[in-house]
């Protein structure tokens, strides 16, 4: 992890953090490994004595090798309770679950002299995913054949755009005498998520959950089933106040106005089948495995 802040000019009033962290570790879980990169970026502006100009950018990466989902089985064919080790994958070798985030945002603070207080702030998100899953866990175990559990495998890629902006008014006003509070409030969001649907292929038999150790076959494609879109935008108006007719006594008034819109559309055309993609850790050991 790396950690650096400061002031970009000789008054300090533009200054700037980074932050750089990374993770690469496998776990008590038998061949999961997952490596995890994250980036962080502000730079502050003071456009004046009472206004802040910030602006920055959040990223994340995650890359996950033999992960699953699921459980193991939990009872033999014969009604019997199971007693595997506690660090067994249901997971194929080749399976991966991928993430990617990006915040880029702006915010701008500005007090007036009268003690009202403007927030002004915006982001965009942008989300990825790309996961092929699987997991040994459909059925149950024979006790003295291992036989009976099949794994359950498939492909789950999206990505997911989110924008916001969010309106923000405060300060005090007097009325019959005394100092109240008055916020104002408004926000807007606009989010749409593309994701390809895929059909499962069928279940892939386990010859022997004893020596299960996540070697098999992985499925050449997947054919997709459909494209969907999610368009989900949303809008609001808020207003509140703080009263004080007396001193020891305050009362608080609100209310908030929302407007909600889903717009959810699927295509299934004719489309080419999803090639499957081996990672870099499933290459290195059907590698050794062949070898």
């Amino acid at each position: 992890m790396a950690d650096v802040s400061g002031a970009l000019n000789a008054s300090g009033s533009v200054r700037a953090r980074v932050v750089l962290a990374a993770q690469n570790a496998d776990s008590y879980i038998d061949y999961y490994q997952r490596d995890t990169r994250n980036a962080y970026a502000i730079i502050e502006a003071d456009l004046g004595p009472r206004t802040l100009l910030t602006a920055g950018i959040d990223y994340m990466r995650s890359r996950a090798d033999g992960a699953t989902f699921g459980h193991i089985p939990l009872f033999y064919s014969d009604g019997t309770q199971t007693d595997f080790r506690r660090s067994l994958n249901p997971a194929a070798r080749w399976s991966y679950w991928d993430n990617s985030t990006t915040n880029t945002f702006a915010s701008l603070k500005h007090s007036f002299d009268s003690g009202w207080k403007l927030d002004l702030s915006a982001s965009h998100l942008k989300q990825s995913k790309e996961v092929e899953y699987s997991s040994a866990y459909n059925g149950v175990v024979d006790r003295a054949t291992g036989a009976g559990v099949r794994l359950l495998s498939g492909v789950l890629p999206s990505q997911a755009n989110t924008d916001s902006a969010n309106l923000a008014l405060s300060g005090p006003f007097t009325l019959f005498g005394r100092q109240h509070d008055l916020m104002l409030g408004a926000g807007y969001s606009r989010a749409v998520k593309a994701a390809q649907l895929y059909a499962s292929p069928a279940l892939i038999a386990v010859p022997d959950y004893f020596a299960w150790d996540g070697y098999l076959a992985q499925p050449a494609s997947y054919a997709k089933r459909a494209d969907r879109e999610t368009t989900i935008t949303e809008k609001g108006l808020s207003l509140a106040t703080r009263l004080r007719p007396t001193d020891a006594l305050s009362v608080i008034l609100g209310a908030r106005m929302s407007w909600y819109k889903l717009y959810d559309f699927q295509v299934t055309p004719g489309c080419a089948p999803w090639p499957a993609r081996m990672s870099k850790r499933a290459s290195r050991a059907s590698s050794s495995t062949s070898a």
